[in-house]
C-alpha cells in the first residue's frame, strides 16, 4: 500500500466536480466552512462548469482531476459533490500519474467508482467520506467532521468498526454493482449504503452481488444507512432485512445500521487493498 502524507492544518485541499454540478452559492458556503477548520482551498475552474446536470464534459472532469493530482502544492483532493456521471470518465484516469503523485482523495455517493478504481489500480488508499457540499448540509455534525479530519491526519492507521478490522472496500451499493469485474473482494470487509431507490431496485442490486460471488468472497458486510427507500406502484413488500437475509450467506458476519450514508451520519472509512 502506498504511503500517504497526513493532512494537517494549513495544507491546501484541491476541489473539483466529478459528477453533477454544484451551484456557486453552495460552493462558496461550503468552502467557507472547511476553511474554518484551518485548511486552504484551491478550487479548480472546472468545479462550477455545467452541461445539463453534469459538471462539464467527461474530459473537463478528467483534466481537472489530473491537474489537481500533479500540483505539488495540493495535499488532498476533496470532490465537490456527488450526483451522476463519475463513472463516465473513470476509465480514462491515468493511474500511473496517480501512483506517482499519491495524495488523499475523498468523497462519497457517485464517486464510489472513482475511489475504488483508484485504490484497486494503484494501491493508493482513498477515503469514503464527506464531499465539500456535505459540510454545508451537515455543518452541525461536529462528531463526524472531527472523525473525518482525525482520519485524514493519520491516513496510514488501520480502520476498525466494532468487530470489523480492515481492509474495507465499498460505498454506494448502486455504484458498487457496476464494479464487480474490477475489484478483488476476497477477504475484504464490504461496506454499503444507498438512498432514494426502490426496494425492488435494491433487491436486484443484492441479487447481482450474490450472483457475482461477492458475498461468498468477503469476510464481513458492513451496512450503513439505507435512507428514503421507496415502494411505489404495486407494493413490493420485501423489506431491507428480507433482502439481506435472502441474498447473503448465513455464516457471513453482518453489522447493520452503521454510521455512514446519505442521511444524518457519515463517518470517514478508508478504502484499501493490500498490495
Amino acid at each position: 500500500m502506498t504511503t500517504l502524507a497526513p493532512l494537517i492544518e494549513g495544507d491546501t485541499i484541491g476541489i473539483m466536480s466529478p459528477s453533477s454540478y454544484i451551484t456557486k452559492a453552495d460552493l462558496d458556503k461550503a468552502a467557507s466552512i472547511v476553511k474554518g477548520y484551518g485548511y486552504n482551498l484551491h478550487i479548480h475552474k472546472q468545479t462550477v462548469f455545467k452541461i445539463n446536470q453534469s459538471a462539464g464534459t467527461n474530459n473537463d472532469k478528467l483534466n481537472a482531476f489530473h491537474d489537481l493530482i500533479v500540483d505539488p502544492n495540493i495535499k488532498a483532493i476533496l470532490f465537490s459533490s456527488g450526483g451522476n456521471r463519475a463513472l463516465h470518465w473513470a476509465d480514462n484516469i491515468n493511474y500511473d500519474l496517480v501512483k506517482a503523485n499519491p495524495k488523499i482523495i475523498m468523497g462519497f455517493s457517485d464517486v464510489t467508482s472513482i475511489l475504488n478504481l483508484i485504490t484497486a489500480n494503484t494501491g493508493v488508499k482513498t477515503f469514503h467520506g464527506p464531499n465539500l457540499r456535505w459540510f454545508l448540509t451537515h455543518e452541525n455534525n461536529h462528531s463526524d467532521i472531527e472523525q473525518c479530519f482525525r482520519t485524514l491526519s493519520n491516513p496510514t492507521k488501520l480502520f476498525q468498526y466494532e468487530k470489523f478490522e480492515g481492509p474495507f472496500i465499498g460505498g454506494n451499493a448502486s455504484i458498487i454493482q457496476y464494479l464487480t469485474n474490477d475489484l478483488d473482494f476476497a477477504d475484504k470487509i464490504l461496506f454499503l449504503e444507498d438512498w432514494n431507490i426502490e426496494y425492488s431496485h435494491l433487491d436486484l442490486i443484492f441479487k447481482h452481488l450474490n450472483r457475482a460471488g461477492v458475498f461468498d468472497n468477503i469476510r464481513g458486510l458492513l451496512l450503513g444507512q439505507f435512507d428514503n427507500l421507496k415502494d411505489t406502484g404495486r407494493p413490493y413488500g420485501f423489506t431491507l432485512d428480507d433482502i439481506i437475509k435472502e441474498h447473503t450467506p448465513k455464516q457471513l458476519p453482518i453489522i447493520k445500521n452503521a454510521a455512514f450514508g446519505h442521511g444524518d451520519r457519515l463517518i470517514t472509512i478508508p478504502i484499501e487493498f493490500y498490495f
